[in-house]
């Protein structure tokens, strides 16, 4: 680690101007092993925001959202991400999809994640709206589809 941060022209070469300097290497187990920590961790911390309290009811939509944007920006990101965390406090999938936007200056691969992002909190905006009828249940995810709202159709 020292070796490679030792290393300031390497920065912008990218991850394989370092293969040559280095010989550890994690096999799928340990990566995976890593990757469930750290989402164990954002989970529960996110869980201990006001914000976020009732995770466990959202709609699994809304849930991988919320993680992808605590796996992209650490989860502590909702304190600076108000609209966002009002939205989410009360379920306002609708409004969280319009406010989970990650700026993308710099940062081309974030664009597909944002898309990603605002179809899972309108996914789950869509499960809530349908649930009452039968039509979607929340521990179910339905990305990558589309879900669309019910629409009442009246006399």
């Amino acid at each position: 680690w020292k070796l490679i941060k030792g290393k300031q022209e390497l920065a912008q070469k990218g991850h394989r101007a370092c293969e040559p300097l280095t010989k550890l290497e994690l096999d799928d187990t340990a990566i995976n092993t890593l990757i469930d920590q750290r989402l164990m961790q954002n989970e529960s911390f996110l869980k201990r925001q006001k914000a976020f309290k009732d995770f466990d009811q959202w709609p699994a939509d809304a849930q991988l959202g919320l993680l992808s944007m605590a796996w992209a920006m650490g989860p502590g990101f909702s304190a600076s991400w108000p609209k966002f965390s009002a939205a989410c406090e009360k379920m306002d999938f609708d409004a969280a999809a319009e406010n989970c936007k990650m700026s993308e200056a710099g940062n081309p691969g974030v664009i597909p994640r944002n898309r990603a992002n605002k179809r899972l909190f309108q996914n789950a905006a869509a499960v809530l709206a349908g649930e009452g009828d039968g039509f979607y249940k929340r521990e179910i995810l339905y990305y990558p589809q589309v879900l669309l709202k019910p629409v009442i159709i009246s006399n």
